[in-house]
């Protein structure tokens, strides 16, 4: 999973950093990735503010920009997105935020499953 790091000193010390990564792939129950299978797409944004200069203990973490998004063919299983802040508070859209539900479990088994005659 690539990632991207930026780093802020003042004075020497570190104040703060800001992180992107991102990951595309599939998932598949089959040990080799053969079909049926499941897009995934994924990024991910954090911000870390220390609250006392070189004192990483302190750091206070944003998340901002994430996604992830589950899909195979048109059927969109999740999409997540949205900005977190370190209080806990929420901005975003949760597509299926049932994500976690049985229902959305269940149609992700749905499309895994193996077909007639599968193992």
């Amino acid at each position: 999973m690539p990632r991207d790091i930026y780093t802020e000193y003042v004075d020497g010390l570190l104040v703060g950093r800001h992180v992107t990564s991102h990951v595309t792939g599939t998932w598949s129950l089959s040990p080799a990735g053969a079909e049926p299978s499941v897009r995934i797409h994924a990024g991910w944004n954090w911000r870390t503010a220390l609250d006392v200069p070189g004192d990483e203990s302190t750091a206070q973490i944003t998340t901002h920009g994430n996604q992830l998004k589950l899909s195979a063919g048109l059927s969109r299983f999740a999409n997540i997105s949205g900005i977190f802040y370190p209080d806990g508070e929420y901005h975003g859209q949760l597509i299926d935020t049932v994500f976690f539900s049985p229902e959305a479990q269940e149609a992700l088994c749905d499309v895994l499953a193996p077909g007639p005659g599968g193992v």
